[in-house]
């Protein structure tokens, strides 16, 4: 049974090579597929001083991490729990911010989930 989270992916998953600009596809080079999404979900900072919980999107997900699009910026190293459903943990990861960017629609961040998959 796969993560809700979690999608199928195709055997061979390229992306545009964007570093040259030149438009070619390149194979994906990371350990685990990553899956384009959009699922609205809850986050929240596990830390004490951060108990708000905030709407977010996960824009691509793997075995390993997520993209999630939150309206707020959160710092690298912080802790999320992240869930579809109001505090089930069956439908629900945890993950650490390891880089954020500005986006015209709220803050980007890479994620890489830590419990246990």
């Amino acid at each position: 049974m796969s993560h809700p989270l979690e999608s199928e992916a195709p055997a061979s998953p390229r992306i545009a090579d964007e570093r040259c600009g030149s438009g070619r596809e390149s194979q994906e080079r990371r350990a685990a597929v990553r899956v384009v999404c959009e699922i609205p979900v809850t986050a929240c900072a596990m830390a004490q001083t951060d108990t708000l919980t905030r709407w977010a999107i996960v824009r691509d997900a793997s075995k390993h991490g997520v993209g999630l699009l939150a309206p707020r910026e959160y710092a690298v190293g912080t802790v999320l729990l992240i869930w579809r459903e109001w505090r089930n943990p069956e439908h629900s990861i945890i993950a650490t911010v390891v880089h954020s960017r500005r986006e015209p629609s709220g803050w980007f961040h890479g994620c890489r989930r830590i419990d246990g998959m």
